[in-house]
């Protein structure tokens, strides 16, 4: 319900005390526009895969956008959980959100001689991490995901 969305998004950033907000393009740009009439432009980020982008993370002026090589970026991600760079809540708090992660299959394709990346459930929670990740890399320049 984009309604309350818009409305929960500004006073939870306000309770928590989040300087920006990385979100999916997903549905294109209403609904960060709204978000962003809110709590202003340039704390709205917003992220959107393309697989036949080289660069790790670009800049779309055209959809105020930053798009992410896909498979790069996951990979950055999962190699980060691996190497333990992260530290996760309790089983029992974090079950519902490590399921996400394991919808997350690689497949290798032939024809490309390329491994990718494909989900046979919700990954929901994946992709919140890795946008906030990708934000927090663009403001700061430097995450976890660092190679």
């Amino acid at each position: 319900d984009y309604a309350y969305i818009h409305r929960a998004i500004p006073d939870l950033m306000k309770k928590w005390n989040c300087s920006h907000l990385a979100s999916d393009y997903g549905m294109g740009e209403g609904p960060n526009s709204e978000i962003r009439s809110r709590i202003g432009f340039e704390k709205v980020i917003p992220f959107q895969h393309n697989n036949n982008q080289k660069e790790l993370m670009l800049w779309n002026a055209k959809m105020s956008a930053y798009t992410l090589n896909r498979n790069a970026s996951m990979l950055r991600l999962f190699s980060a959980m691996k190497k333990r760079k992260m530290e996760f809540p309790a089983w029992e708090y974090f079950k519902p959100f490590a399921e996400d992660i394991m919808n997350i299959q690689s497949e290798f394709d032939e024809e490309t001689g390329r491994m990718r990346f494909t989900n046979i459930g919700p990954d929901d929670f994946f992709h919140s991490l890795l946008y906030a990740l990708m934000a927090i890399d663009r403001r700061d320049g430097e995450t976890l995901l660092d190679s």
